[in-house]
């Protein structure tokens, strides 16, 4: 899953503000909040840049956080 409803908010945008940024239908952007559909790489990578532009100090891992990273205990030392 994504930031974007998360981080959007955080700058006090809307749905709609955030995609005249971006320069797509809102629609569009309401489906990547939800997950139902996923940009292409190259488009993340422009969406991070837009909230860069917009005052985010943001890379990609904090716009789409991998999937794993909350779950991947083999980072994690062994208690024993």
């Amino acid at each position: 899953m994504n930031r974007i409803k998360e981080l959007k908010e955080g700058l006090g945008l809307k749905t709609v503000d955030l995609s005249k940024v971006l320069k797509c239908g809102h629609s569009r952007i309401s489906m990547y909040e939800s997950g139902e559909r996923s940009p292409t790489i190259k488009y993340a990578h422009y969406i991070v840049k837009k909230f860069n532009d917009l005052g985010l100090k943001a890379c990609f891992e904090d716009v789409f956080p991998s999937p794993h990273a909350a779950n991947d205990e083999s980072n994690t030392p062994d208690a024993a």
